[in-house]
């Protein structure tokens, strides 16, 4: 479905998945990736280099990887990497915190509904229990190559489905 295998990290390296509260243009990639590849470049866990990478994945998503078989994420340097985020998102206008917006995947495309409007695209038909998610939960490679993307009924966001909609 979504090809991720460019990512050239071990299956089981950790993942933090940020999502955009918009699409990111060609401008704001070009800035994400720059910052994103300086910082992994010297990102240390107890003065130890951390083999990472970072990725923007589908003009929405920013995945930051960590080959912990190597040296692991410390509470410190996870610390660091979200201070990158928080400074990016300010930076550039974008907010990858909100767990308030859920991306789907439909028709080959990120489609994100905040919240608030996923129970009315459930009832006027736009979107069904078949239909696809980002699970950003995920935290290990291979999970996230696997599945990412799962049919809404199988999320959290079943709770909004009314047994004629499921």
């Amino acid at each position: 479905m979504i090809n991720l295998n460019y990512i050239g990290f071990p299956d089981h390296s950790r993942v933090w998945i940020y999502q955009a509260d918009r699409k990111l243009s060609f401008e704001d990639q070009e800035v994400l990736v720059k910052n994103g590849n300086d910082f992994v470049s010297q990102w240390q866990a107890h003065g130890h280099d951390l083999t990472a990478g970072f990725f923007v994945v589908l003009d929405h998503f920013v995945i930051i990887v960590v080959n912990e078989q190597m040296e692991t994420a410390s509470g410190c340097s996870i610390d660091k990497s979200m201070h990158l985020i928080l400074g990016l998102q300010k930076e550039l206008g974008i907010n990858f915190t909100n767990r308030m917006i859920s991306a789907f995947y439909m028709n080959d495309e990120v489609v994100l509904y905040p919240y608030a409007e996923v129970k009315q695209a459930l009832e006027t038909g736009k979107i069904s229990g078949e239909t696809l998610v980002f699970d950003n939960t995920i935290t290990n490679l291979s999970t996230l190559k696997t599945s990412w993307l799962k049919p809404l009924k199988d999320t959290w966001l079943k709770k909004l489905l009314t047994s004629e909609r499921v």
